[in-house]
């Protein structure tokens, strides 16, 4: 779980990206480019005191080009449609820094809690885990995952990575 001191200021964003993406995806550990297809974000709201999860909220066109924009934000991982990374694809972005050992632990929210089948992760983000709707969290992710398994296909509520 996200320490309390990392709460207090922690912001995620969402960077919708909505171009099909094959093979030709970025490497494990690679930083995203670009601006997001439909110029829009999610940005992190107050993390929930009791689960230390981070909700997130729509904002388009200035506000999420500024969200994105400042030099804190860092990419943390890629969530994609289908399996083998394919398919529409999100772009999750933390603020004050690539992952730590505290991490971060992102509420995947709608639509992509229905939709998420394979992510990567980028920068220090290397361990993670998913959960789904029932509360059952599949361990022992380490890097890019090609496919979230069976049981989450299509049902992450929650996603948290960490580093090494």
């Amino acid at each position: 779980m996200i320490g309390v001191r990392r709460l207090a200021r922690a912001v995620a964003v969402l960077a919708m990206g909505v171009a099909a993406v094959a093979t030709a995806a970025a490497p494990a550990g690679a930083a995203p480019g670009g601006t997001p297809a439909n110029g829009c974000v999610l940005v992190a709201q107050q993390p929930d005191e009791r689960t230390k999860t981070i909700a997130l909220v729509e904002r388009c066109g200035a506000a999420a080009a500024t969200e994105t924009a400042a030099a804190d934000v860092v990419a943390l991982a890629q969530y994609f449609e289908h399996a083998g990374w394919s398919g529409q694809n999100v772009y999750v972005y933390g603020a004050y820094g690539t992952c730590d050992r505290e991490g971060y632990t992102l509420s995947v929210g709608s639509p992509w809690s229905g939709m998420m089948s394979s992510y990567r992760v980028f920068g220090n983000c290397y361990y993670s885990t998913v959960t789904n709707w029932w509360g059952n969290t599949r361990y022992g992710a380490i890097g890019d995952q090609s496919y979230v398994g069976d049981s989450w296909n299509d049902d992450v509520v929650q996603f948290r990575t960490w580093s090494r």
